[in-house]
C-alpha cells in the first residue's frame, strides 16, 4: 500500500548506543530476544538502563504498573484479545523496543504450550514490523517453556549474580547473539544511575588503547583515580603508574608521557577493565602537583638508594610476585618514572630552566654535590663529585653500575621537560680512576 509507512529491512543492525555493549552483542531490527533472570526485576532494569536513550514500550499485565513514559496494558484472560492488542502496537508504532512483561501471568493462566503457540505465531509479526522485542521470565521457573521458547527466538540474554568477597558482581551471557569469542561467555556488568555500565571480562589491550584514546581527545577534564582494589598480578611498572597518577589529570598524563603515551593509555585502559583505575569527569586543580611533587622527590631518592629493597618486598607481595625475578627489571624504569613524575610537576607549577630544575633535584631530593652546565640549547653537562655509586663499586662487579644508575633518573628529567628524545653517556667516572662523575646529555631533536 502506498500509504504504509517503510519499515526496515530484514536484519539490519539494531544498535543500543552503548558501544562497550554493542562490541560484543549484535541486536537487528525484527529479533525476538529472551531475557532469563533470576529476580524478574533486573531483566526490567538491564533493557531500561541499556536503551535508556530509545523509546521502550512496557506491555504489561491489568495489574502491573509501570514508570516507562510509554506502557500498554494488555488483556491477559483471553490470549486472542492479547494478541489483537500487542499486534496493533506492532504495526502502529515506528520500530522501537517492546519489553513483554506479562508472560508469568498468562503461563499461569493459559499453559505453556498455548502461551508457545502463539509467539511461535507472532515471530513473522516481529519480523515483518521491524521491532526489538524482549520476553522476560523468571529464570528456572518454567524450565520447560523456557527451553523450547529458546529453540525458536532469535537469542537470549540470561543474567546471573555471582557471590563474591567484596560482595556481589552481576553478569550478562549472549546466547546466539554475539560471535564465537563471547557467545555463552558471561560479562560483567553493573547499573550506575540508570545507566549500564559494561566490563566484558577479557579486553585487548589494542581496545583499550582506544578507548582512553578518545577519552584524552574529547578534551574533558577526566581525573584518574585508583579505586583501591587488589590489582592481580600486573607488572610493578603498572603498579606503580597507575598509583602515582592517582588523582591526575589525564590530559597531565599525556603531556608527561608523551614518548610511551600509547603504552601508558594501554596499561590505564586494561587496569579500567579491571576495576583497579577509573575515570571521573572532574577538574583537577594544578595545586594537586604542588602537594605531590615533595613526595615524588623522596620516592625518588628511595629507588636510588639500597632502601627500595623494602619497598619491592612489600609492593611484590601485594601482587603476588616473585622480587628477585621483578626487581632488577623494575629499578631502572622506576627510577626514571620519579624523576619525570618530579621534573614534569616542578616545572608544571613554576618556570624554571631545564639546568637549574635538575640541579635542584640531585642537590635538594638525592643530596648530591652536583652541578648542571647548560652547553647550548641541546647539550647538557651534569657533574657529580664523591659519588655515593661508585664509593660502592668495590663491592660491585659491574662496572657499569654509575652509569646504570644515573641515567635512567636524567633520562626521565629531560624527557618530561625538553619534551624531546635524549641520549645519555657517562664521560668520566671517579670509580675508574676519574676526579668525578660527568655525563652528557643530548637532546636529540
Amino acid at each position: 500500500m502506498s500509504g504504509e509507512r517503510p519499515r526496515p529491512a530484514a536484519g539490519e543492525r539494531f544498535k543500543t548506543g552503548n558501544k562497550e555493549f554493542d562490541e560484543i552483542v549484535k541486536f537487528t531490527g525484527g529479533s525476538a530476544v529472551l531475557v532469563l533472570d533470576e529476580s524478574f526485576a533486573e531483566g526490567r532494569n538491564f533493557i531500561q538502563a541499556l536503551f535508556a536513550k530509545m523509546p521502550i514500550m512496557e506491555i504489561i499485565s491489568p495489574r502491573g504498573s509501570s514508570e516507562s513514559r510509554m506502557f500498554l496494558h494488555v488483556e491477559v484472560d483471553n490470549l486472542q484479545s492479547l494478541s489483537i492488542q500487542v499486534n496493533t502496537v506492532r504495526k502502529t508504532h515506528q520500530p522501537m523496543i517492546l519489553l513483554h512483561l506479562y508472560l508469568p501471568d498468562i503461563l499461569v493462566k493459559h499453559g505453556e504450550e498455548n502461551v508457545l503457540r502463539m509467539i511461535n505465531f507472532w515471530l513473522d509479526e516481529i519480523r515483518r514490523n521491524g521491532h526489538l522485542e524482549f520476553f522476560i521470565i523468571p529464570k528456572h521457573t518454567f524450565t520447560d517453556f523456557e527451553r523450547k521458547l529458546l529453540a525458536i527466538v532469535d537469542g537470549a540474554l540470561e543474567l546471573s549474580v555471582e557471590r563474591k568477597q567484596s560482595g556481589y558482581e552481576t553478569f550478562f551471557t549472549p546466547i546466539r547473539l554475539s560471535d564465537d569469542r563471547h557467545n555463552l561467555k558471561p560479562v560483567s556488568y553493573v547499573i550506575d544511575d540508570g545507566k549500564l555500565l559494561v566490563r566484558p571480562e577479557v579486553q585487548t589491550p589494542e581496545s583499550a588503547l582506544s578507548r582512553i584514546r578518545q577519552l584524552l581527545i574529547s578534551g574533558e577534564e577526566v581525573k584518574v583515580v585508583f579505586t583501591g582494589k587488589h590489582a592481580g598480578k600486573i607488572s610493578l611498572n603498572h603498579y606503580f603508574l597507575l598509583r602515582e597518577v592517582s588523582g591526575w589529570s589525564l590530559s597531565w598524563v599525556g603531556e608527561a608521557f608523551w614518548d610511551e603515551l600509547d603504552d601508558v593509555l594501554k596499561s590505564l585502559g586494561i587496569l579500567y577493565d579491571m576495576g583497579v583505575v577509573k575515570f571521573v569527569t572532574i577538574p583537577v586543580d594544578r595545586s594537586f602537583l604542588n602537594e605531590k611533587v615533595d613526595n615524588y622527590g623522596q620516592k625518588l631518592a628511595v629507588v636510588f638508594t639500597a632502601a627500595f629493597e623494602e619497598l619491592a618486598e612489600t609492593t611484590t607481595d601485594y601482587l603476588n610476585h616473585d622480587k628477585d625475578l621483578q626487581l632488577g627489571q623494575a629499578l631502572s624504569y622506576l627510577r626514571q618514572l620519579y624523576a619525570r613524575l618530579y621534573s614534569y610537576s616542578r616545572s608544571y607549577m613554576e618556570s624554571i630552566s631545564f639546568d637549574t630544575l635538575l640541579a635542584k633535584m640531585l642537590r635538594e631530593q638525592l643530596g648530591l654535590k652536583a652541578d648542571v652546565k647548560k652547553k647550548s640549547s641541546k647539550i647538557f653537562v651534569v657533574e657529580v663529585k664523591s659519588c655515593p655509586v661508585c664509593g660502592e663499586l668495590d663491592t660491585i662487579e659491574n662496572q657499569q653500575h654509575c652509569q646504570e644508575t644515573f641515567s635512567p633518573i636524567l633520562v626521565g628529567a629531560a624527557k618530561a621537560v625538553l619534551k624531546t628524545g635524549v641520549d645519555v653517556s657517562e664521560m668520566e667516572c671517579s670509580g675508574k680512576g676519574g676526579k668525578k662523575c660527568v655525563f652528557l646529555i643530548k637532546a636529540l631533536s
